[in-house]
Parts: structure tokens; C-alpha cells; sequence
């Protein structure tokens, strides 16, 4: 026997908090100091020699409307297997 399909009400969505503007400055500038201080000395390193993988040239941080981000670069020397 097959179910009557029913409307009921459902409740919008309450709205996602927004970070205040005063806070993101703050924010960054303790993220970056950390990019720079432990990050960057820890995970950038010279090119490999083998260039068999891709490795970290770049690491930074963001604001992407509500959300923050830890972004990096990579490169990869090996040319492409596409292109041939």
C-alpha cells in the first residue's frame, strides 16, 4: 500500500553568522605571522632533484566571504603527459 504524499511546513534556513570586519584584520595578520614564522620554513624547501613530484612554492592565507583559508602553490617540473 503506498503512502499518501503529504505538504507540511518546513522553516527557513536561520542565516549563517557573519564574521565582524573588526575581527578579520586581527585574524589574518596572526595567520600570516604563523605562514611566516613556522610554515613556510617547514614545508618550503629547494626543488627536488628528481622532480618526480610536485612540491610546495608558495603558502598564504585568505578570506573567501564567512570562511579563512591556509592556500599553497605547488610546481611540478616533470612536463606534461598530456601534451604529447
Amino acid at each position: 500500500m503506498a503512502t499518501k504524499k503529504r505538504w507540511m511546513y518546513v522553516p527557513p534556513k536561520p542565516a549563517k553568522p557573519k564574521v565582524p570586519e573588526y575581527l578579520k584584520p586581527a585574524v589574518k595578520s596572526k595567520a600570516d605571522e604563523f605562514v611566516e614564522s613556522f610554515l613556510k620554513p617547514t614545508f618550503i624547501k629547494d626543488p627536488p632533484k628528481d622532480y618526480e613530484w610536485n612540491y610546495v612554492v608558495d603558502i598564504f592565507t585568505k578570506w573567501y566571504q564567512r570562511y579563512f583559508y591556509f592556500c599553497s602553490t605547488w610546481r611540478s617540473q616533470r612536463p606534461s603527459e598530456s601534451s604529447q
